[in-house]
This record gives C-alpha cells, sequence and structure tokens, in this order.
C-alpha cells in the first residue's frame, strides 16, 4: 500500500486508529503550521545579518556587528560559589515513560509536537520587541517570566518527555540564553533577584545534561552537533565559572570542531542524506562563528574548507529564491530564525542571460545539479551505503526534482512529520513517494525499523556526465538481484527541454519483472491529460506540456511536505515497462 492510498483509505473511514492519528494531525498540523509560518517572518537574531553573505564568503563575517548576547557576570544574584544543584541527582530511571496509557506504535503520536512547544521560540519576538523599547513592552517581560516559572515547575529537572534528548535541551538551551540576552536588565527586588537565580540554575541544569549525556550514539548524527553548539553558546555564557560541567574552553571547542569535522563530508555536505539538515548544521556554524568574534577560538584549515563547501551546496540546492531541493527528512531546518541562501551571483548569475548550464557532482552526499537560466534540475546517485547515520534517508536512488523559472515542478515530498508509527513514517520515506524508478515485485519494503527502510540498492557504477556547450546529460545506474535500472537526465538549453530515460534490463530471465517510474509534483500543479501520451502541467503562470513514450501512464494522487508541520495532497504521474525496455519522458515550456 502506498502512502496515498493510506491516506485516502483513513479519509474514507475514520475509525479506530485512523481517526485518531487524522485528528492528532488535524490539531497539530494546524498550529503547528501556522506556528512555524509565523515564527519564521520574523528576525529575532537582530545582530547578525544574512542578506548578503551569498556575495562575500561565506565565512567571512568581519562586516557583522557584535556577539550576540553577554556573558553572565558574578553578581548578587549569581556567584563564584554557585554550586550545582542537582550534582549526583542525574539519573534516567526517574524519567517516566513517554507513554501511560497509549500505545505510540498504534496511536503514532509525534513527540516533536510537544518539544516544539517547550523550544521557547514564540517568545524570542516578544523578547525583541522589550529589547528595543523596555518601557512600552514591559507587559510581555512579565509574561516571559510566567511562562518561564510554570514551565519550570511543570517540567523539573531530568523528569518528564522535555528531559529526554539531549539535542531539544540544546535547542531550548540556545533561546533561553538568547530570552536572556533580550529580557536581562538588573534586578530591582528580590522577586526579580530570585527569578534570574533561578533561570541560571536552569541554564546550568541544561549544561549538566548535556555534558551527561551526548548523543553520540554509533553513529554520530545532527543531534550531537546541536549538542556540541548549545554547549559552546553555553560554555561563553558561563565561562566565569571554574565549576561549569563541560570543563575548559580549549578542550570543549577541540571537542566542537572534531565532532563538525566527523559529519561533514569532504565535498562539504552533512553525511545524513537530508538537505532540510545539512541547511541546519551550516546554520549551527553560523552562530558558532558569530559567537567567537570577540574570542581566539577558529576552525582548523581543513574544517573551514568544508564549511565553505557546504556553503556552495546550500546555494547549489536553492531552487527558488525561498527554498531549496528537498532530499531525505525536512525539519523545520533552523536555530532561532530561518537563514535564506540565494544562489551563487558569481557562478549562477552567469546562466541568467545564456544557454549555459551549470553542472556540478556532490558524490559524497549523492546528488547531481543541471542548472540554467530556466532549469534547476537534481538527480539523486547515492543510497544509504551503511558508513552514516541512516535515520534521515529515503528510499530516493535516482530520484529527481526540476523547477522551472522558480516554480517547481518534479519534487521530492520531504517528510511532514515524525510520527511513532514505523508504517506510516517509512511510507513517507518509500520510493512510491519519490520520483524515481523502480523493480515493483524484487525491490519490497521491510518496515521494522522508525528510524530505517532495509534492503536499499547500492549504485553499480560512477555517475556518467556527458558535457557540450549547450547540453548536458547526467546518468546514474543501480543493480538490484539481477535487475538494472539506468536514469539519464539531459538538459537541453537551447531547446529548453529536459529528457528522462529510463532503462531497465533484467538480466534474471526465470522473472517477469514490471518497473515503476514515478513524478511526484508540486502541490501547485495542475495536471490534464491531452491524449495518453501527452500531457500539460500549470503551475501558477508557468505551463510545460509532458510527452512520453510510455504506453502506460497513469495520474493519481501522492503527498507533500514542504517543512515540518505542513503536509498536503499533489499530483503524480506514474508509468510502466516490462523487463529489458526503455521509456523516453519530455518536459518543455509550451
Amino acid at each position: 500500500m502506498n502512502i496515498a492510498s493510506f491516506f485516502k483509505n483513513a479519509l474514507k473511514n475514520p475509525s479506530g486508529t485512523n481517526k485518531k492519528i487524522l485528528l492528532r494531525l488535524k490539531n497539530s498540523y494546524k498550529y503547528l503550521h501556522g506556528y512555524l509560518s509565523f515564527v519564521s517572518k520574523q528576525s529575532p537574531w537582530v545582530d547578525l545579518d544574512v542578506s548578503n553573505l551569498q556575495s562575500t564568503l561565506f565565512f567571512d563575517l568581519k562586516t557583522t556587528k557584535n556577539a550576540p548576547f553577554s556573558t553572565v557576570k558574578k553578581n548578587d544574584f549569581f556567584n563564584q560559589e554557585h554550586q550545582d544543584p542537582f550534582k549526583n541527582q542525574f539519573s534516567f530511571s526517574i524519567i517516566p515513560p513517554l507513554f501511560s496509557d497509549a500505545n505510540p506504535e498504534k496511536y503514532g503520536f509525534d513527540i516533536k509536537i510537544l518539544w516544539e512547544n517547550s523550544r521557547f521560540s514564540e517568545l524570542l519576538i516578544a523578547g525583541e520587541k522589550f529589547q528595543k523599547n523596555p518601557n512600552e513592552y514591559s507587559t510581555e517581560r512579565d509574561l516571559f517570566m510566567k511562562i518561564i516559572t510554570s514551565w519550570e515547575e511543570e517540567n523539573p529537572y531530568l523528569s518528564g518527555s522535555c528531559w529526554m534528548n539531549a539535542m531539544e535541551v540544546g535547542i531550548r538551551a540556545i533561546n533561553l540564553l538568547w530570552l536572556f540576552h533580550f529580557f536581562y536588565t538588573p534586578p530591582h527586588n528580590d522577586s526579580q533577584r530570585c527569578f534570574w537565580k533561578k533561570y541560571c540554575d536552569l541554564l546550568f541544569a541544561h549544561a549538566t545534561f548535556i555534558n551527561n549525556y551526548w548523543e553520540e550514539y554509533d553513529h554520530q548524527n545532527n543531534h550531537y552537533l546541536i549538542n556540541l553548539t548549545a554547549a559552546w553558546y553555553l560554555a561563553l555564557f558561563f565561562a566565569e565559572f571554574n565549576n561549569y560541567p563541560l570543563g575548559s574552553l580549549e578542550n570543549l571547542w577541540q571537542k566542537v570542531c572534531t565532532g563538525f569535522e566527523n559529519q561533514l563530508n569532504n565535498d562539504g555536505t552533512l553525511n545524513e542524506g537530508s538537505t532540510s539538515y545539512h541547511k541546519l548544521i551550516m546554520q549551527c556554524l553560523l552562530h558558532i562563528t558569530k559567537l567567537n568574534q570577540k574570542n581566539t577560538f577558529s576552525f582548523s584549515e581543513k574544517l573551514a574548507a568544508r564549511i565553505d563547501r557546504g556553503m556552495q551546496f546550500l546555494a547549489d540546492c536553492t531552487n527558488t529564491p525561498d527554498s531549496i531541493v528537498q532530499i531525505g527528512d525536512n525539519d523545520s531546518n533552523y536555530l532561532l530564525s530561518p537563514i535564506q541562501l540565494t544562489l551563487l551571483s558569481d557562478i549562477h548569475d552567469q546562466q541568467k542571460m545564456t544557454h549555459e548550464i551549470y553542472t556540478k557532482e556532490y558524490s559524497d552526499f549523492g546528488i547531481v545539479f543541471l542548472i540554467n537560466q530556466h532549469w534547476h534540475i537534481s538527480l539523486r546517485t547515492k543510497s544509504f551505503s551503511g558508513s552514516e547515520n541512516r535515520g534521515h534517508f529515503h528510499q530516493d536512488l535516482l530520484g529527481i526534482t526540476a523547477t522551472y523559472n522558480a516554480q517547481q515542478i518534479i519534487t521530492d515530498p520531504g517528510t511532514g512529520w515524525y510520527t511513532s508509527n514505523t508504517t506510516t513514517r517509512n511510507l513517507l520515506r518509500s520510493k512510491e513517494s519519490h520520483s524515481t524508478f523502480f523493480p515493483q515485485k524484487s525491490f519490497a519494503h521491510t518496515f521494522e525499523s522508525l528510524f530505517s527502510i532495509s534492503g536499499e540498492p547500492i549504485p553499480s557504477r560512477p555517475v556518467l556526465i556527458n558535457k557540450s556547450a549547450t547540453t548536458v546529460t547526467a546518468t546514474a545506474q543501480y543493480e538490484f538481484a539481477g535487475l538494472v535500472c539506468t536514469r539519464s537526465i539531459k538538459l537541453d538549453g537551447l531547446k529548453d527541454t529536459l529528457t528522462i530515460t529510463d532503462t531497465t534490463l533484467n538480466k534474471n530471465t526465470n522473472l517477469d519483472e514490471t518497473f515503476e517510474s514515478n513524478l511526484i509534483l508540486s502541490p501547485e500543479c495542475t495536471v490534464t491529460e491531452i491524449d495518453p501520451r501527452f500531457f500539460s502541467i500549470t503551475s501558477n503562470h508557468t505551463s510545460l506540456l509532458l510527452e512520453t513514450s510510455a504506453t502506460s501512464l497513469f495520474s493519481g494522487e501522492s503527498w507533500y511536505s514542504k517543512e515540518y508541520g505542513h503536509l498536503v495532497r499533489c499530483p503524480k504521474l506514474l508509468w510502466l515497462q516490462k523487463n529489458t525496455s526503455q521509456t523516453t519522458t519530455r518536459l518543455y515550456p509550451k
């Protein structure tokens, strides 16, 4: 059963488990989508202007202002003799179960709904207003103090779901530090003095938690990098205190550099198969760079070069002014507020008045980009190979995306939410939900794990790229159980045409196999059949024709998520071919 069928059945018969899932989704999506959309329009990071970063070296931030917040000082409410109030109390045995009478496999609850609400992101906007005009917005600070006090009473240290995950503790700590920066003024009475002392105790507790629960696992992932980012924030905040739980700044800085270096591939990409998480980690590095403007800590040349290539990768992923190509899971991918990175002016602007095609392969990540004045195209050339952290990978080998005149046409679906129901979650990650190409019978699902889909095929040869003055062809291939799938994408700059060629080879003479090719289209697209082999695809003011040699082409529905907490229906085109055969599909403007 594919993801479209799953939700279509759920909507037709909303009873039992499906009803509970849909009710949870309806309520959580309505809140989260509105909340994230609102926050994304704000810019609480008042000291860092990222609008011009793409026109300079990404890591040269000399033109930016001072560090974002001050270090906490030894004073009458928080002194040098401060001791860890939670010393020797660290034990996960006191954390209650996440679900009491509910079975997460049955109900599919998404724990991130709770965690997102405990990040205090919405308070950053009020804090920025208060800092600019304390007298006019004094009620905002009163509200902030009440919310923090109430949250701490309801979520005591190491008790409850908000003290389960060091990444969430780290994100919350960063937001709490910014809220300190925005709202703190010298206390004028015992009540204020007591609040700020407890506030610093709370921050100290966050540092203690991270120090006892580094999320290294078998394969380090973005959680560990968030741990490191938050630890560095907290270390600078508590720099005057000798008993800081994370140790000396020098030792911690070495840990920070090693952690990021281990998880950034040589081509600068994050080793988790997700562009959204790559974007999140690039922002972490911008935060750290900003914090270091007032000290002598700096990245090694090796790591700095990888970071620079990582920023280049983000620019190459940018397919519209406000979006990037989605590969793998798509979290909200920002700290505090989103970073918008437009196409690199010194590279991509060259193609805006010509038919020349910019081509770039990131072999470590497994993706090829073809970009010119009209088109932005990607081809996924790698699956999980065993050395990466597989938790955010999708079944997207040979998957493609295509944007024409900044309108997304062929898209990657993203994820939408992190349900604890393994079948539902992995259907969103499955090959049927991606614009890819696979054997139906032999390439079957195994949905046994919440964080992986087993049995992914491995590319059987390196990517082939053939270039001429106005034409580029990229070809990728994999072999699975004697079945060879080869996909070529050809961009013709003069003819303004994208050609997709899918070739199948069945080496197993005892097997009658059917191969399926999918195109997941943007929700903004309207598909109209002209005849069985011609379709019109319209998105806003962009109209394209799709012409195919496939003898059986079907239209249907799939699902698309542009960000965490957002999931909508979208059109899907599907065609089939048998055993050893070839189909060619062309996409061009009307």
